[in-house]
């Protein structure tokens, strides 16, 4: 498994499975007391406020040019 930090997550575009702009990547949850090195969601800024994604639903993460 490769290695992300998190200042190349904040910020990030996310695109929602129709390809079109859901919002950008706020912050990431983790579960310590399971594995303390594993996101288990994604904290997304919409128009609408914030909603977590978890990381099951996640398919492609991209931190392209």
């Amino acid at each position: 498994m490769s290695s992300l930090a998190l200042s190349e997550l904040i910020g990030a575009p996310v695109i929602d499975n129709t390809g079109s702009r859901a919002g950008k990547v706020r912050g990431v949850t983790l579960a310590p007391q399971e594995n303390s090195a594993l996101v288990m969601g994604f904290v997304i800024k919409t128009q609408h406020g914030d909603r977590l994604v978890p990381a099951s639903a996640v398919s492609l993460i991209n931190h392209g040019p």
